[in-house]
């Protein structure tokens, strides 16, 4: 790209280590609705890093996205989304990632408990 040729500027480095960038991941419901128990098991590199476990029950996509997203015990991870009507996807923040899994490969799934 070309420089700007008026006003002041100046490059500042950015590292991609150091800024806030998201991990986005997703899993398939494990199964057909109602689920119950709904939980979530964090992996890293495979091994289990974090279980959050609820007695809550989902009856469809929408209360299960609703559930994880307010539920004190799996909003911890980050937030949920649907991607379809069997597949959830989760944005884990940087920091929170740094925590469970600072060197590895993470990965999710919603189970029944």
């Amino acid at each position: 790209k070309n420089k700007p040729r008026i006003g002041r500027w100046y490059e500042i480095p950015a590292y991609q280590c150091c800024n806030d960038i998201p991990t986005v991941l997703t899993d398939t419901i494990p199964g057909e609705y109602p689920l119950t128990y709904v939980s979530v098991r964090i992996f890293c590199d495979e091994s289990t890093a974090e279980t959050a476990y609820t007695s809550l029950t989902a009856a469809n996509m929408d209360e299960l996205i609703q559930l994880l997203n307010d539920n004190e015990d799996t909003r911890q991870f980050g937030t949920y989304v649907a991607v379809n009507e069997t597949t959830v996807q989760l944005t884990i923040p940087l920091s929170v990632k740094n925590r469970l899994c600072p060197d590895g490969v993470l990965s999710f799934n919603i189970f029944e408990d």
